[in-house]
């Protein structure tokens, strides 16, 4: 089992770097994915699952797969959320490009809940709220470092698996 403080740890390592990808779409429901740091090759086989009708071909050195519930906030209020219009022009897939070349200034990881904010540049914050609902398959978010993986599963108990070769979430299943 992982502590919280480790979890604090990897997410620690995120501050500083821009987001230069978000994947987020009419095929991902409300989960998305954003990617720091420099861009890492994808092996071939995983070149399926396209953003904005490309193929992804690279990921991030770290990255934030979310899977539960969530919301983008700015200067004048929300932007969008987990509930929001995720076809390709709709409000959540616009709004959330808007986190695209901004950098990642704090994150915080509420001890009670394990809920994450994050906020970036231009007064954008994320803040991600956990779902515990006790799915066994269910996954609330996955963050990455390099191959390293801490995830919080749908019971709230964080975890760990590592990933090689690197890989992302297998977004095909959403």
């Amino acid at each position: 089992m992982v502590e919280i403080n480790e979890l604090e740890r990897h997410l620690s390592v995120f501050v500083g770097h821009v987001a230069w990808r978000v994947v987020a779409g009419p095929s991902t429901a409300s989960h998305f994915i954003v990617d720091f740091g420099r861009k890492r090759r994808l092996p071939i086989l995983k070149r399926k699952h396209g953003s904005r009708g490309g193929r992804i071909l690279y990921q991030g050195e770290y990255s934030l797969f979310i899977e539960c519930g969530w919301q983008l906030t700015g200067a004048m209020g929300p932007i969008c959320g987990a509930r929001d219009d995720n076809s390709v022009e709709g409000m959540m897939v616009v709004g959330l490009r808007r986190i695209e070349r901004h950098t990642l200034e704090n994150v915080r990881v509420e001890p009670r809940s394990l809920a994450l904010e994050l906020t970036f540049t231009d007064d954008l914050t994320l803040v991600v709220l956990p779902d515990l609902f006790d799915d066994p398959k269910g996954q609330n978010f996955d963050v990455r470092v390099g191959d390293e993986h801490l995830f919080l599963d749908s019971s709230g108990c964080l975890g760990r698996f590592t990933s090689d070769p690197p890989r992302r979430p297998d977004l095909r299943l959403l």
